[in-house]
Formats: C-alpha cells, structure tokens, sequence
C-alpha cells in the first residue's frame, strides 16, 4: 500500500469511525432521549448501521490495494456484517448480564462471564481472518490474535475515554461509556486498523509439498 492510499484509507477510517459514533448518538438523544433509561429499552436501529459501516472500515484498506474482486468484496462484506451483528447481539446481552442484579452474584460466575466475553472476541478475530483468508487476500494465522487484542482493547479505551469527557453525562462507567458511543468509535478505528496491518503484509502463497 503506497503512501499515499494509507493515508486516505486511514483518513476514511476516521470519518467512519466519527459517522458510525454519530448516527449511535443521533438515536440516543433525537429519538431514545438522553436522560433516564429509555434507550435501554425497546429497539435500537442505529447499531445495524454503525455494524455494516465496522464492515466497511475493514475493507477500506483493500478496496484501496484491489487486492480482490468486487464480487469477493461484497460476499465478505455479507458475512462480516452477519458476524458484527451476532457478536453486537451476544455483547448486548452480555452487558445486561453484568448489571443483572441475581444473574451473577459469585466469583465462579464472574469467571464465567469473563470466559465469554473472551470466546466472542476470539470468535470475532478468527471469523474476520478466516474471510480475510478465503476472499481478500491469504494471511497469517497469527492475524487472528492481533484482531482479537484490537477488539478487547477497545473496552478500556473507551473507558479511558468517558473519563477524559463524559459528553452530555456526568459519570464515568461502562454504561455511560456505551451510552455516548465510545465502543463504537473504537471498534470501527480498531478493524480499520486492523484492515489496514493485514493489507499492508506479504500475501502468502501456499505451496505444496511432494
């Protein structure tokens, strides 16, 4: 990837990742209301919106490198949106878990809430580099460990960043967080990246041995 198209693509990467945290706080304070809990309730629509443009963060680096054709591109685009739904869809409820009054009350618990949510990040890494693999370009399997570092880092940054501002809140947990998008910022920059570190690698080219 040459100088110039990884700056675009990262300049791209940005706007999505401000686009997607935008159209999350759009419904959060225009329709769901900022104050009180009823954005916890009922159905959100921005995330089907902000998990397709997660898609399109990744893929920017590609796109940019024609590493593939625009058929593979959609197909991949398809599956990843499917895997970026039902990992939103398990996160969600995993975070309703957690404040769960009388779901988990014992350490025992709590390690097996942990053990979760560390399968779903490992299944998002692998999902994303077995399509990688398969449609855009041949990777290494090591890939598969840095997409799920990304992804986990993005829960303390984004709790980092409520504590630097907490928008239109006062408080600095992982609700508020949420609540002003912040995971969905850092997701997107994170498969951006992410897209971006594997676009920039060797291609392997798989031999056979006799």
């Amino acid at each position: 990837m040459s100088t110039r198209n990884l700056s675009i693509a990262m300049t791209i990467i940005l706007i999505l990742s401000i686009v997607g945290m935008s159209v999350w706080l759009f419904e959060i304070l225009e329709i769901k209301g900022w104050y009180g809990l009823n954005w916890l309730s009922g159905q959100l629509y921005s995330p089907y919106i902000a998990t397709l443009i997660a898609v399109f963060a990744f893929m920017t680096p590609f796109i940019f490198n024609k590493q593939t054709t625009t058929k593979k591109i959609i197909l991949a685009t398809i599956i990843l949106y499917a895997v970026n739904m039902l990992c939103f869809e398990a996160g969600k409820q995993l975070c309703y878990a957690m404040y769960c009054s009388f779901c988990f009350r014992t350490s025992k618990d709590s390690i097996f809430l942990f053990t979760i949510a560390t399968t779903l990040f490992a299944f998002l890494g692998f999902a994303y580099w077995f399509v990688t693999n398969k449609l855009i370009k041949k990777n290494k399997k090591i890939n598969m460990l840095m997409m799920t570092l990304l992804a986990l880092a993005v829960i303390p940054i984004s709790l980092l960043t409520i504590q630097v501002n907490t928008g239109f809140g006062t408080n600095t947990d992982w609700i508020d967080s949420v609540k002003m998008g912040y995971p969905i910022f850092w997701t997107i920059t994170a498969l951006g990246l992410s897209g971006i570190l594997i676009a920039k690698q060797k291609t392997i080219v798989a031999t056979k041995t006799i």
